[in-house]
C-alpha cells in the first residue's frame, strides 16, 4: 500500500461534508507538484493552515511532511512497477488474449494459495485458538475496511472481543499500550522493496510482543521476516502485483472461516 492508496483510501471513507475533501482532491489532482512544494505552500494551494496540514499528512501515513513529499515522489517513480493488477500487457495484445492470460495467472496463484494454506493447516488453527482465548484482537493492516478485515471484526466482536483495525503505523503505536499477554495482533505485510515502512511494522511487531500479544503476521514469502518475529507467519507465493493484495484478504477469511465453524457457529 503506498502514499496515494492511502490518501484515496482516507478521501473514500470522508463524508461528504468533510473539510478535508476539498484538500485531498486537490492534493490528488496535483501529485508531481507535490514532492516540489514545502508544507506552507501545500497548505495556502489547499486552502487550510499549515497545522491542519500537518494533521492531514499524517492522516496519510507519513511520520513527517519531509516523508510525505518523499512518499509522493516514490509512489510517482515506482508507480508502473507497483501499482498493477497484472503484469504488463503490450497495447497491441487482443483483449481475448489478455483475458486467457489474467485468468490463467489467477487460477495459478489460487491454486498456490490453497495449497500453502492447507500446509500451514495446524497454525491456522493454532491462531484460532489463540483467538478464542484472546480478549482483544487489533487488525494491523493495510486495508481495515475491506470486507474481509470489516467481516472477520464483526465475528470477533459478536464472539466477546474487543477489536478494530488500524492501517498507519502512528496509529497502531497508540494501540501498543492497550496489548497484554490476552491480545493477539493480525498484520499483512507487502513486500519490503515497495513498503518503506517495513522495518517500522517489524519494529511495531516487536513490541506488540514484548507487551505479551500474540503476533499473526500474513505475508508473501519473499519478505525478509524472521520466523521468530511474530508469534505466527502464515506465507504465499507473490505475483508482485496488487493481486497479493487479494491472497491476503483471502487468507483472512479462511481463518475468519475456520474460527467461526470452531467457536462461534457451534455454540449457537
Amino acid at each position: 500500500m503506498n502514499i496515494i492508496d492511502n490518501m484515496i483510501s482516507f478521501y473514500n471513507e470522508q463524508p461528504g461534508t468533510s473539510a478535508y475533501r476539498p484538500s485531498i482532491e486537490k492534493i490528488l489532482q496535483n501529485l508531481p507538484r507535490v514532492p516540489e512544494m514545502g508544507i506552507e505552500e501545500l497548505a495556502e494551494f489547499c486552502d487550510v493552515s499549515t497545522p491542519t496540514m500537518v494533521r492531514l499528512v499524517r492522516r496519510f501515513g507519513s511520520d513527517s511532511y519531509r516523508q510525505f513529499r518523499e512518499d509522493i515522489a516514490k509512489a510517482l517513480k515506482n508507480y508502473h512497477f507497483e501499482n498493477r493488477c497484472f503484469s504488463y500487457v503490450s497495447p497491441d495484445e487482443s483483449l481475448d488474449s489478455i483475458c486467457d492470460s489474467y485468468f490463467s495467472q489467477m487460477t495459478s496463484t489460487l491454486n498456490d494459495l490453497r495449497d500453502n494454506i492447507k500446509a500451514s493447516g495446524s497454525m491456522i488453527d493454532d491462531v484460532c485458538h489463540a483467538l478464542h482465548e484472546s480478549d482483544r484482537v487489533l487488525f494491523f493492516v493495510a486495508f481495515p475496511n475491506t470486507p474481509a478485515s470489516r467481516q472477520f471484526q464483526t465475528d470477533l466482536i459478536v464472539a466477546g472481543k474487543i477489536t478494530g483495525g488500524y492501517a498507519t503505523n502512528e496509529l497502531r503505536r497508540s494501540r501498543l499500550d492497550q496489548l497484554t499477554e490476552k491480545s493477539v495482533v493480525i498484520c499483512d505485510v507487502f513486500y519490503a522493496g515497495y513498503n518503506a515502512s517495513f522495518n517500522d511494522d517489524v519494529e511495531i511487531l516487536k513490541e506488540a510482543a514484548a507487551r505479551g500479544a500474540k503476533t499473526v503476521v500474513v505475508c508473501p514469502d519473499n519478505i525478509p521476516i524472521g520466523a521468530d518475529t511474530p508469534t505466527y507467519l502464515l506465507k504465499y507465493k507473490p505475483t508482485g502485483t496488487s493481486m497479493d493484495r487479494y491472497q491476503s484478504n483471502m487468507f483472512l477469511n479462511l481463518l475468519m472461516i475456520r474460527h467461526r465453524a470452531l467457536y462461534i457457529d457451534i455454540t449457537m
